[in-house]
């Protein structure tokens, strides 16, 4: 996967969240992309690659609506194969195991602040060029 790839799968995922929630936003505000670099276990060591990441406000789906919010996205993406990583009453975290993508969700209990969604994508380097099949591991190694 290019870096433009990963932008561009973001952007489908936030919209198929979108599509399938149980209710509807008033408005979807976009809030930009940006990139960090990705660390690599056990060390925590960068290693050139980068995953990126779009944010979005879903404005009008007020706190009391977010369980059933959350629960919609939940059984639609694990209908698509995503995993279940985390939730608690304000925060949903799924995990797509297929293509490395991670979404959140979080919602204060204010209602000021809007649902807010997050799209990641799997590490992949930043001058564009495909995403290498990694080597195997050292035990894999004879």
């Amino acid at each position: 996967m290019t870096a433009a790839q990963a932008r561009e799968r973001n952007a489908a995922v936030a919209q198929e969240v979108i599509a399938v929630l149980p209710v509807k936003p008033q408005t979807v505000r976009a809030l930009g992309t940006g990139s960090s670099p990705c660390l690599v276990n056990p060390d925590a060591q960068e290693n050139g690659t980068v995953e990126y990441g779009a944010g979005y406000d879903l404005i009008g789906i007020t706190p009391d609506q977010g369980p059933a919010v959350f629960a919609g996205v939940r059984k639609a993406l694990e209908a698509k194969h995503y995993r279940f990583v985390y939730a608690t009453t304000g925060t949903l975290q799924m995990h797509s195991p297929d293509d490395s993508t991670n979404l959140t969700m979080d919602q204060a209990d204010s209602g000021v602040v809007p649902l807010h969604l997050t799209v990641t994508s799997p590490c992949v380097w930043p001058d564009e060029s495909p995403t290498p099949t990694p080597s195997p591991t050292r035990d894999r190694i004879p």
